[in-house]
């Protein structure tokens, strides 16, 4: 008979502070875990001698989805909305993708540029991805959950032999505030290094919170109509004019362009793009689009 091999992590928190985790066996009950049995598994890495048990709990993970982010005038985000199993570490990362997504359209309804209607989208972009991690967590957690010693051996050999991870690579938002019919629509933009008025760093470094519409090529703002203008003014856009009033350091965000054959993006406060053009005369029709779908009041033409 092979015995069960029993996970275990141990995870530094903090100066002077260990936490170790035992997963329960088959059969085991979790009310026979006291402090005594806690000490009999730290036997091996730690003793009284070595310090104090400054807390020891019996704790189920669980993956939990809320049927929606809003009710009326409640909005919930992070772990009020969602629980994520922490094998993938993606659970505060998640809530903060929450607020992030919250936050700038709070900021418009409340100050009068945005629909209500625009808060109905936190639940349509958030919830996709929140339950894409959360089951890629559970999946996650069955290999890391492995019993048998054999299987247990031979991830192990794969792991230490592989090289570093991927990116998590989070699927585009598919709907919501997005251009419809956009290849970059909901992808999360590029963070390249810029120069801009002698300043240089991160593009949200330099340029500061909100939208940001990155262009190449001639000043965008030239192609802009009298409507498209309001628009940013009201927004408060930051324009990011590579070659002209704004230096791509590291290349990074020229090429990201280029690859993409597109001459400006246009990027939310939470950097994902909202939409992109392929031409610079078509950029009235990009921004036009976006205050649609905002719900943005008629603009004052005096």
């Amino acid at each position: 008979m092979v015995r069960p091999r029993r996970p275990t992590t141990h995870v530094q928190s903090g100066v002077g502070h260990r936490r170790w985790e035992f997963m329960l066996l088959p059969g085991e009950r979790a009310e026979d875990f006291d402090e005594r049995r806690a000490w009999e598994l730290l036997a091996p890495w730690f003793t009284p001698a070595d310090g104090e048990l400054l807390r020891h709990s019996v704790y189920e993970f669980r993956s939990m989805v809320a049927d929606r982010m809003r009710g009326g005038r409640a909005l919930i985000v992070g772990d009020a909305a969602h629980l994520t199993p922490p094998f993938l570490g993606q659970g505060l990362c998640a809530g903060l993708r929450d607020a992030a997504n919250a936050a700038w359209k709070l900021d418009l309804v409340l100050r009068g540029l945005a629909s209500d209607e625009l808060l109905e989208t936190i639940s349509l972009e958030r919830q996709p991805q929140n339950e894409w991690i959360i089951a890629f967590a559970v999946e996650l957690g069955k290999v890391l959950c492995e019993l048998d010693p054999q299987k247990a051996a031979e991830r192990d050999r794969m792991v230490r032999g592989a090289g570093p991870p991927p990116a998590l690579g989070l699927p585009a938002l598919a709907a919501g505030v997005v251009r419809a019919g956009d290849p970059m629509a909901g992808q999360l933009s590029l963070q390249g290094r810029v120069g801009i008025d002698g300043r240089e760093g991160l593009l949200d470094d330099v340029v500061g919170a909100g939208f940001i519409l990155i262009c190449r090529g001639e000043d965008p703002l030239a192609a802009l109509d009298e409507e498209a203008r309001r628009t940013l003014d009201a927004l408060d856009v930051g324009v990011v004019a590579l070659g002209t009033t704004a230096r791509d350091v590291d290349g990074r965000t020229i090429a990201w362009l280029q690859e993409n054959g597109v001459e400006a993006v246009l990027v939310r406060p939470d950097l994902y793009v909202y939409g992109s053009v392929g031409t610079a005369d078509a950029l009235p029709g990009l921004i036009n689009d976006l205050a649609g779908r905002l719900g943005m009041p008629a603009t004052s033409t005096t």
